[in-house]
């Protein structure tokens, strides 16, 4: 994952891994001439026009159209923002890229300073260029919401008023961070590792009871509107609950989906499934673990208004134990089902008589997943 670069100056190098505002956009500090630091950009990004991001499966795909860095003076929850600087990126999505960027925020010899990388899945225009004012970027506020003065602490992605949940279904979001000392000619040389900042959810379903029209995927409380941008070790979700937010998957079953074998999402793309099958999915944010004896996760099936069946949801430990009470993290997809480029194994509704499902939680989502709207 790290890469050390040799140069004159130090480097720093984002590796993103597979994620408007009216306030203040901040101003570079460039304090007279600049100290010429490199940023090197290494990620698999790219520039397809789409109306939102969609996640079709488990395999790592990511949709980052833009990256802004974030210059902080200082390494705790105090230090200030200084600068800010959009690092134009240029590269390909699905595509492994490398892109060099003279880093333009003076810096002060000896100085601590911590670098916050955001990359954002905002449509592109007939340019080419970022549209700030689509998916997440429109959906937390980014990058205009951490300005001149803003402490490290308070760097947050948070669901802007205009914003609901179904835009943060909708919204892939990453992040990385790293602590340098600038040296005595004023430059710096580090990598930053970007990561999703939201977790990924589906449902891919089969031989579901004659009757059924619906299908939930239910969280055990609503989810957190908010989330911190740079990981932390103990408490890495947000605080604000977003009111009504518990239903995570709302999945239709009708014959027309039943039949359907080839999807088309709401950027165009196409996807398949098996026929007889259901599937959805959608991005959530971090959410603490329930206390012990409540689970994470129901499943709901209903037939018109009325609840059919719940079942539990129990996710498989990798010394074989079973569990219901887990939290949410950032970076990791839990499935019920598997869908992805080489496997297609939707979960038997019939077949599941003891009223328990299990999730598949993969904690090395990197950056290869698309998520059918």
């Amino acid at each position: 994952m790290i890469y050390i670069v040799r140069h004159i100056s130090w480097l720093i190098l984002l590796l993103l891994t597979a994620a408007c505002t009216t306030e203040e956009i901040i101003e570079r500090d460039n304090g007279g001439e600049t100290q010429g630091s490199d940023v090197v950009i290494d990620f698999q990004t790219g520039n397809e026009k789409k109306t939102r991001t969609t996640l079709t499966g488990s395999d790592h795909i990511q949709h980052v159209t833009y990256v802004h860095l974030y210059i902080f003076k200082g390494s705790d929850p105090a230090s200030p923002c200084i600068g800010a600087e959009d690092v134009e990126w240029r590269q390909p999505v699905g595509q492994t890229a490398r892109q060099k960027y003279m880093l333009k925020t003076k810096l002060t010899p000896y100085e601590t300073y911590t670098l916050l990388a955001v990359g954002l899945d905002c449509r592109l225009d007939a340019d080419g260029n970022a549209d700030l004012t689509t998916n997440s970027a429109a959906t937390y506020g980014l990058p205009g919401s951490i300005v001149a003065g803003t402490p490290l602490g308070d760097a947050v992605a948070k669901l802007t008023d205009a914003k609901e949940q179904d835009d943060i279904a909708g919204s892939e979001l990453f992040a990385g961070s790293v602590i340098i000392e600038a040296a005595s000619d004023g430059t710096a040389m580090t990598t930053v590792d970007l990561w999703r900042r939201v977790a990924g959810v589906q449902g891919y379903f089969t031989n579901i009871p004659t009757g059924v029209t619906r299908i939930e995927l239910i969280l055990y409380k609503d989810q957190y509107l908010d989330v911190p941008l740079m990981k932390r070790t103990i408490g890495d979700h947000g605080t604000t609950p977003l009111s009504g937010s518990t239903v995570l998957l709302d999945i239709p079953v009708t014959a027309d989906e039943l039949q359907k074998e080839t999807l088309t999402a709401d950027d165009g793309t196409t996807y398949t499934k098996l026929s007889g099958s259901v599937l959805q999915a959608a991005y959530m944010l971090p959410v603490d673990a329930p206390s012990a004896g409540t689970g994470t996760f129901v499943l709901k099936t209903y037939k018109g208004d009325v609840e059919e069946k719940t079942y539990k949801v129990n996710a498989k430990l990798q010394n074989g134990a079973l569990v219901n009470s887990f939290p949410i993290l950032a970076n990791h997809f839990y499935t019920l089902g598997i869908k992805n480029g080489t496997t297609d194994e939707p979960i038997d509704l019939g077949g599941t008589i003891d009223e328990t499902v299990f999730i598949r939680v993969d904690g090395s989502w990197q950056a290869d997943v698309d998520i059918p709207m």
